[in-house]
């Protein structure tokens, strides 16, 4: 039917199967298909929502929301991932349904070291700048310049407090040079469990952190030397 001009179509009579083939026909041909059937169908039975979906094409109602995306769970199963929050940047997730999530630029957990001063009197809070993110405290370390010596009459204990929500302690305790260890030049020191509330753990962007230094006895002097805090963090 070369350079011929398709004038009408009308609707699929008989029986149809999986694997037919659809010719377009002139109306007065009487050619059939393979199987045998004269297949004929009106434009809005082949534009028809329900039957482009059949054969998998993307339809604007497979977007329900401004940023959805399209993905696909499996080879013929397409999926919806809704858009994430300001702020965040869409990673590989082998164990989603789409394969994919939003989630913060920052990774499921870091670290960040503030640099400060150990204590210079027997009691003393001294200030170790600002938490660059936002986020909940998983861990808290600390190392010097400054190796101690302790024993139950002589020692020192450390406590990290977040300045901006009313110095709420990070550590479910107070860190005991004694009971838990010494503080070894240079070597970090894990400061032990984090509090066991929920608020105490949550940092703001910029949130001041400050350790509270408490001597008992003559314990070895501080001298406010060198000091660093690290805090790891599960970015909100």
């Amino acid at each position: 039917m070369a350079n011929k001009r398709i004038d009408e179509l009308t609707a699929i009579t008989g029986a149809t199967a999986s694997g037919d083939i659809l010719e377009i026909q002139d109306v007065s041909s009487t050619s059939e298909n393979a199987n045998g059937d004269s297949k004929k169908a009106t434009i809005a039975e082949i534009v028809s929502a329900a039957n482009i979906n059949a054969v998998g094409a993307i339809l604007e109602s497979d977007f329900a929301a401004k940023g959805d995306i399209l993905s696909t769970a499996d080879a013929t199963t397409v999926t919806v991932l809704t858009v994430g929050t300001n702020g965040q940047v869409l990673t590989a997730a082998s164990g989603q349904s789409t394969g994919m999530k939003w989630g913060s630029p920052h990774g499921d957990s870091t670290s960040f070291v503030l640099v400060g001063k150990s204590a210079n009197a027997a009691t003393a809070t001294t200030y170790f700048g600002t938490c660059p993110i936002a986020g909940t405290v998983t861990a808290v370390g600390y190392s010097s310049l400054t190796t101690t010596t302790s024993d139950a009459s002589n020692l020192w204990t450390l406590q990290v407090q977040n300045k901006d929500n009313s110095d709420a302690s990070l550590l479910a305790a107070a860190y005991d040079t004694n009971a838990i260890g010494d503080f070894v030049q240079y070597a970090e020191t894990s400061l032990g469990a984090v509090h066991g509330t929920g608020a105490n753990l949550v940092l703001a962007a910029g949130d001041f952190i400050q350790a509270v230094f408490t001597e008992t006895g003559t314990a070895t002097a501080l001298n406010s030397s060198d000091a660093w805090i690290r805090l790891t963090v599960t970015p909100s």
